[in-house]
């Protein structure tokens, strides 16, 4: 649970074939979370997250995964 705070713009990612959207998040511990959004969930999901931006709503993520991507599968990065 947490509130959305900032949101990037859809970039392409490093290889050429994939589009990446970052998220920042500000959990109940204040402490900041960013999510990444990868390809077609961009526009599903990532969509509803930015209407929930403009609404000042508090969203809950369940079943969040971490996947590997080309052999990485977590990193911890500033948004």
């Amino acid at each position: 649970m947490g509130v959305l705070i900032d949101y990037d713009e859809i970039k392409e990612a490093k290889n050429g074939r994939d589009t990446v959207q970052h998220f920042t998040i500000i959990n109940p511990e204040k402490i900041p979370l960013c999510i990444s959004l990868w390809n077609e969930a961009i526009t599903t999901e990532g969509n509803a997250l930015i209407q929930a931006t403009k609404n000042h709503s508090v969203i809950v993520a369940k079943r969040l995964a971490i996947k590997s991507y080309e052999t990485i599968s977590l990193a911890s990065k500033n948004c």
